[in-house]
């Protein structure tokens, strides 16, 4: 299995590991590779992996794209980390935060990343100022077109993974709201002067507050990351917020969530969905990660082991695998199943912001086993299928043995 890590240093790291639950002391060490130069600038805020029909090239083999803290996007190669392209998307200018924004940092921030996602070469980017940026990667010099959401503080987006035209953002004070790029219109007034390339539009539903508490008192609202439940409906989503609830929308049925959770006491920093998709597995800034029936919204289990805040959690679609980056600049990866085993733990001496893993990625060790078993297997199938062939010396013996005893019977009965 390959794992790729992007740090608050500019680094990426590639980690090759095989991930076997059943035979643990057949694992190799770890290779870790470091691609790029250290620079706080350049910071890793988010990262994709590139999906579609060119996800692959003849040289460079699975490609993913990754979005730093000035600005600029890179596609880059899973085998070797080559830059395939670089990208500048904007300039980042510090701003005063009107508001006193929830985050525990001062009031200077600069416009950033709070989401990015690559699908058929062209890549969707959002920025917290709510800024929407549509790339066309695939030419040397690529097109880009800037949405104009009309929304500040702006925590997340996520573009769904088949329909590659709806996406979703929320924010601090800014409600769930999901977006097509369908119906996106040319925005005249945004900069006279410029080409035509800015567009402005309107989110097609925007969900609603819950109810009032039992004090009578508003709910705050503070999405902080979220994840569509299903490939093939962009109708239901499921939310994580700073005020630890979690929260599963349908559009089709209501515009209020149809199940809220309050879980922990700590801000909610990332989630993600098991192979099945029915788990909520998220983590919390004090170093919780916990597991969610997203049907009864109880809480089944903990992920046990960490020592500061989890950044990022990423689970296998096709395999009962979590991985996890905190803090305290571990990469964990565990079982899902049963008590929730830790496989594997390596130190990567920073602090990580965000995972990936590499399903493109094929294991030759594994593959090897396998194509001995199987050829094992087929010589003892040949064996077992054989006749037996018999000698002409060993028939003749037989054949003296009963003339002998013939012999000796008559003998007796005379």
């Amino acid at each position: 299995m390959n794992f790729i890590v992007g740090d608050e240093i500019g680094l990426v790291k590639g980690l090759y590991f095989t991930v076997t639950i059943t035979e643990l002391n057949k694992i190799p060490k770890q290779e870790v590779k470091r691609w790029g130069q250290i620079d706080r600038k350049r910071e890793v805020l988010k990262m994709c992996m590139n999906t579609g029909k060119e996800i692959k090239t003849l040289i460079n083999g699975a490609q993913f794209s990754v979005a730093r803290k000035d600005g600029s996007i890179q596609v880059m190669s899973v085998i070797d980390g080559a830059i395939i392209r670089d990208i500048k998307v904007y300039t980042p200018t510090t701003t005063t935060d009107k508001k006193k924004s929830l985050k525990v940092t001062s009031n200077l921030k600069g416009e950033q990343f709070i989401g990015v996602n690559c699908h058929d070469g062209i890549i969707y980017a959002c920025t917290d100022t709510g800024k929407f940026f549509i790339i066309d990667a695939k030419k040397e010099t690529p097109d880009i077109k800037i949405v104009n959401l009309k929304q500040d503080n702006l925590w997340c987006m996520k573009v769904h993974p088949t329909e590659s035209n709806i996406f979703a953002t929320g924010g601090e004070e800014r409600e769930l709201c999901i977006w097509d790029l369908n119906k996106m219109e040319k925005d005249d007034t945004e900069n006279e002067n410029s080409e035509d390339n800015y567009y402005k539009m309107e989110p097609i539903w925007i969900a609603k507050n819950v109810k009032h508490d039992f004090l009578n008192l508003r709910v705050p609202v503070w999405v902080t990351c979220m994840q569509w439940l299903d490939d093939n409906d962009t109708t239901k989503i499921v939310i994580g917020t700073g005020h630890h609830h979690i929260r599963v929308y349908d559009t089709k049925k209501a515009r209020r969530p149809i199940l809220s959770v309050e879980i922990g006491e700590y801000p909610i920093r990332s989630l993600s969905l098991n192979k099945d998709r029915s788990q909520v597995i998220f983590s919390d800034t004090l170093g919780t990660v916990t597991a969610v029936d997203i049907k009864t919204g109880k809480a089944i289990g903990t992920f046990k082991g960490f020592a500061g805040s989890v950044s990022d959690v990423w689970c296998h679609p096709e395999e009962d695998i979590l991985a996890t980056v905190a803090l305290d600049r571990h990469l964990r990866v565990f079982s899902t199943l049963g008590k929730r085993p830790l496989l594997h733990k390596v130190y990567l001496k920073t602090r990580i912001n965000c995972v990936l893993g590499d399903l493109t990625f094929v294991d030759t060790i594994v593959n090897n086993e396998e194509n001995q078993e199987k050829e094992e297997k087929q010589e003892e199938d040949i064996w077992d299928n054989m006749k037996l062939v018999k000698d002409e010396k060993d028939k003749a013996s037989k054949k003296r043995k009963l003339v002998s005893k013939e012999k000796s019977s008559n003998k007796k009965s005379k």
